[in-house]
């Protein structure tokens, strides 16, 4: 992107009153995340083409997915590269586990 390189994260904050309102299309976007061109049809090839020329913003890309989805939508901008981390499957529980006892015996 054009303010630098970031990382997708599964942090939502959202008010609960506009839940019914995109859900059904966010769903379709989450079941589309492992899928790139799928996912890049729903945002449009004028938006793929920016963010492959590394001219897209930040911005401009939390406008798309607002359109996207029908909600307004916003970036959480962060350095701590921990926000990209899933912990979904059996191993990343345990790498996790792993890490954080490393961590208290520092």
């Amino acid at each position: 992107m054009r303010e630098g390189t970031f990382t997708g994260g599964n942090l939502f904050l959202l008010r609960p009153e506009l839940v019914q309102q995109f859900l059904p299309r966010l769903r379709e976007v989450l079941a589309a995340r492992k899928a790139p061109l799928r996912l890049a049809a729903m945002i449009g090839p004028g938006i793929l083409l920016r963010l492959l020329t590394r001219q897209l913003t930040v911005p401009e890309l939390e406008a798309a997915v607002s359109r996207l989805l029908g909600a307004e939508v916003r970036g959480l901008v962060t350095p701590h590269a921990s926000i990209g981390t899933d912990i979904d499957k059996e191993s990343d529980l345990e790498l996790a586990a792993r890490a954080l006892a490393q961590a208290r015996k520092s």
